[in-house]
Order: structure tokens, then C-alpha cells, then sequence
């Protein structure tokens, strides 16, 4: 994860949209015992204002830059919501007290606790727009808070899936943060990067006559169903083109679910 947007379009999409009224969310499908053992590793609530104050009054005498003073206030802001409830999720996982009485279930207040997150990691847009933050003195403070949500967003995310579903992809995220220290980071906007105006490619592929016989299916090609739990996009398969086989859920790894993929054999042309 070396960019800004990076980080939030997986910790966005790992909450997904908000339920309509009157529509529960699931439950946590990790045992009590899994998670109160993921959440040790968070900042209590108490550390994190430690932390904070103890940074605060560098930022204060040393840093003499009031953009900074200010990023690092609403930084903190945010984050502190999210340790309290961190800390109510943990005293729930241990049996020391139930859910407020706000909070239908266990995933609610992860999902909450990944929205004060997420609105902690958008104050860091200004860093882009700004820059005084870009000094590199102003910036080693920008990146210890940086660090302190990513390193709680690390935490949180695998909760929200069953056990070794993302332990991996969110290792990579952790060796990342102790390779570079986050020095590569890229602190982008939503709007950095060029959209094309014809989301559909239309024209892309040429006229269908001008397609060589022996890169076409036999017609009509069978349907393939397959079902990706994870965050990414649809898995890409193996390249079977010239192939007739069945393949079945060892052939593309336990992460995927497929039904049936049935590949048609391949018209030679003459």
C-alpha cells in the first residue's frame, strides 16, 4: 500500500455501504477468542492520548507550523473514536460486557470503528495541497501519525473476514510499513488520475470478420460461475485456450469457489 488512495479503497470497501434501515448486518464470523487475540495488538485509548499528547507538544515547541499543529489535532480526532471502540469490541470479545445498547452487533462497531479510520486517513488529502507538510522535519511528524491509523487499520481489517482470509494481504501491508517506514508513500487525491470519458472501450476490439478463426470459442460457450470472496476483482484463469478440461477447485487454489469452468476446444483454422 503506497498510496493514500490505496489504503482507503481497500478499508472502504472491506466496510462496504451502509445497511438500509431496517436491514442487520452479519455478525463477526470469528470467534470471540479470535478476536479479542487480533485486538491486543491496538492502541487502548488511553495510549493513543499519550501518544497524541506527547507528539502535540513537540509539534508545538519545536514545529512552529500551525498547518501541521492543525492536521495533527484532527488526525488524532478521529482516531480516538475509533480506540474507544476498539476497546468495547475487546471488552465484548472477552465476556467483561455486552454491546451498547446502540449496537445491534459485533461487525457494527468494527464497521465503526473503520469509518473513524477512514475519515482519519482523508485529513491527510492536505498533505498533497500543502507545501509547509512536505518539509522534511514537518514530514517525519506527518508520517508518525500516518503510521499510528495505518498501523491500527492493519489490525482491524482482518477481523472483518474469517480467519486466513487476508492474513496475507494484510502482512504485506505490515512488512511494507517496516521496509520503507512509509517514506515512499504517496500522498495522491481522488482526482490524480485521468478517467477516460468512454468507461465502456468501445472500439477497443476490432470487427468480429477480422478476428483470426483460431483466437474464437467454439460457439455457444459454456457459462463459467466462479465466486471471489475477496477484495480484489474477479481471479484471473489459467491460460486453457487450447485445452478441453474441467477444472475444479484445487486446479485455481482453496481461495476461489468455482462451480464448473468448462473450457470449449479451439477451431483450428485451415
Amino acid at each position: 500500500m503506497s498510496s493514500l488512495s490505496a489504503i482507503l479503497g481497500v478499508l472502504v470497501n472491506i466496510v462496504g455501504p451502509r445497511p438500509g434501515k431496517g436491514t442487520p448486518l452479519q455478525p463477526l464470523t470469528r470467534t470471540r477468542e479470535e478476536i479479542k487475540a487480533c485486538l491486543d495488538e491496538c492502541l487502548d485509548p488511553g495510549e493513543m492520548i499519550r501518544w497524541h499528547t506527547e507528539k502535540r507538544e513537540w509539534v508545538q515547541v519545536e514545529g512552529n507550523c500551525d498547518e501541521l499543529a492543525k492536521l495533527c489535532d484532527e488526525v488524532a480526532a478521529k482516531v480516538f473514536p475509533a480506540t474507544l471502540k476498539v476497546a468495547q469490541l475487546k471488552q465484548y470479545a472477552a465476556g467483561g460486557a455486552s454491546l451498547p445498547e446502540d449496537i445491534d452487533c459485533d461487525r457494527q462497531l468494527l464497521n465503526g470503528a473503520l469509518r473513524n479510520l477512514i475519515s482519519a486517513l482523508e485529513k491527510f488529502r492536505v498533505v498533497a495541497q500543502t507545501p509547509v507538510l512536505r518539509v522534511k522535519r514537518n514530514m517525519d511528524m506527518v508520517l508518525e501519525y500516518l503510521r499510528m491509523a495505518f498501523e491500527i487499520a492493519v489490525v482491524l481489517g482482518p477481523v472483518a473476514y474469517p480467519p486466513n482470509h487476508l492474513e496475507e494481504t494484510f502482512g504485506y501491508w505490515t512488512e511494507h510499513l517496516d521496509m520503507t517506514g512509509l517514506r515512499e508513500f504517496r500522498f495522491d487525491e481522488g482526482d490524480d488520475y485521468h478517467t477516460i470519458d468512454d468507461r465502456t472501450l468501445c472500439g477497443v476490439l476490432g470487427p468480429l470478420e477480422a478476428t483470426p478463426q483460431n483466437y474464437l470459442p467454439s460457439n455457444p460457450t459454456p457459462p463459467v460461475v466462479y465466486l471471489n470472496p475477496g477484495i480484489y476483482g474477479a481471479p484471473i484463469l489459467r491460460n486453457a485456450l487450447h485445452f478441453d478440461v474441467e477444472l475444479d477447485v484445487e486446479d485455481l487454489g482453496q481461495e476461489y469457489q468455482v462451480s464448473r469452468i468448462s473450457i470449449p476446444p479451439v477451431t483450428q483454422s485451415s
